[in-house]
């Protein structure tokens, strides 16, 4: 990462480059989401493409791909953008200059800067389509299908949304990438959500966030167990390496404020593993103190280091290169400070759920063998919690214990 980071500023100072300042500093790029509207509902690949020339040439900055209209993000620096959509018209599996169906219309450029944005994210743009008037574009560009451009498609769920957990999508290698090129993976997984299940009519959700450099394929086990007559399993699937107040936020558009996923069901279920239980507190802590309706919830988190990560702190002090969550995760952090601060709503049932099989070579300090039990038993988070609950696991084997499955079927049902 830090030869490559070198490589790339030596590069981008001689040749100045948006898509090279995205990687460079992450931190200082905005997830912009939005909406692919069609006059039909028509199954065919399409190509979100954001454009910009500010740097004398056409330059594309972000790229996201869907199967069909549907939901859609990117991950861009400051900067204004041409915003187009792409189909593959001629079926030759690329994405070309004269295949263009729809553009961003409200104005000639889609401005993205800190003004617009709420906690780095910019909402609700919509982009309408034409597939029987293409025209062509006055640059040139071919942008290949990627393996994760999903054709499995149905009339009741988000375009892409619906996958097994053995996608290719969910391999470590692309949930890696998450860590270090937030904007490669997002062209990968530009949805954040994901289902196993199209048949969700009456059935309670159950939402999956897993941890760092996790994807939804470490909860197949616990998936296994649930009763799928009763519950609809979905998966938060984000860049692990993205400040978590930017994923908290995410999260709570997608699921909390109704403009995306609808859960009004009876009762909502969220289980988070790690890292995932502190973007889920976040955005709880915002559900709760929002003016919508609150719905019941039981929250459930594994091994989450509620008193952050020293590791992390000393990252940012020592790596060369560092992640933007570290700088959320690190123990010395503001949002590690406030996040239990706020009270949960009184609707919203919270089970705290660690692990302290120390492996060898972990260190002297009582642990999962990654997070140290003082975090994971941070006193705040306890004192929100309805119970604590230990088990004789690793950060990792948690995932798959007989025992925490049954914990987690007996704490869903109460």
């Amino acid at each position: 990462m830090y030869v490559r980071h070198v490589k790339l500023s030596i590069t981008n100072n001689m040749s100045p480059s948006l898509a090279g300042t995205q990687i460079l500093h992450p931190e200082k790029s905005f997830t912009v989401y939005g909406e692919v509207k069609m006059l039909r509902r028509e199954a065919y690949p399409l190509a979100v493409v954001a454009i910009s020339d500010l740097y004398g040439k056409p330059e594309i900055v972000g790229k996201s791909f869907l199967f069909g209209g549907g939901y859609f993000s990117l991950y861009l620096p400051e900067g204004n953008y041409s915003l187009i959509v792409l189909s593959d018209l001629n079926a030759d599996s690329l994405f070309k200059e004269n295949e263009c169906i729809g553009f961003y219309r409200e104005s000639q450029l889609f401005s993205v800067n800190e003004s617009q944005a709420q906690a780095g994210i910019i909402g609700g743009v919509k982009i309408y389509t034409e597939p029987n008037k293409p025209f062509t574009l006055k640059y040139t560009c071919s942008i290949p299908y990627p393996l994760s451009l999903h054709t499995t498609e149905t009339d009741t769920m988000p375009s892409g949304s619906l996958r097994a957990l053995d996608d290719t999508l969910f391999s470590n290698s692309i949930a890696q990438m998450g860590i270090y090129d937030p904007a490669a993976f997002l062209s990968q997984s530009g949805i954040y959500f994901y289902t196993l299940d199209q048949n969700r009519k009456h059935k309670e959700p159950v939402i999956f966030v897993h941890g760092y450099g996790g994807s939804p394929r470490e909860f197949m086990n616990i998936v296994k167990s649930i009763d799928s007559t009763k519950y609809t399993c979905w998966f938060f699937y984000y860049p692990s390496g993205q400040s978590l107040e930017k994923t908290a936020s995410i999260f709570y558009e997608l699921f909390f404020s109704g403009k995306i996923i609808n859960i009004r069901q009876k009762n909502t279920v969220i289980i988070a593993h790690s890292m995932g239980g502190l973007v889920v507190r976040r955005a709880l802590n915002m559900y709760s103190n929002s003016d919508r309706r609150k719905i019941p919830i039981t929250y459930i988190s594994l091994c989450t280091p509620y008193g952050g990560n020293d590791e992390a702190s000393k990252g940012i002090k020592n790596a060369p290169v560092s992640v933007a969550s570290w700088y959320d995760i690190a123990s010395t952090s503001n949002f590690i400070t406030n996040l239990t601060r706020d009270k949960l709503h009184k609707n919203i049932r919270f089970y705290l759920l660690f692990g302290y099989k120390r492996e060898s070579g972990s260190g002297s300090e009582s642990s999962d063998g990654t997070i140290v039990l003082r975090s994971q038993l941070y006193y705040p988070a306890q004192q929100s919690a309805e119970s604590v609950c230990g088990f004789n696991e690793t950060h990792e084997s948690i995932l798959y214990s007989n025992d925490v499955t049954i914990k987690l079927r007996e704490l869903m049902e109460q």
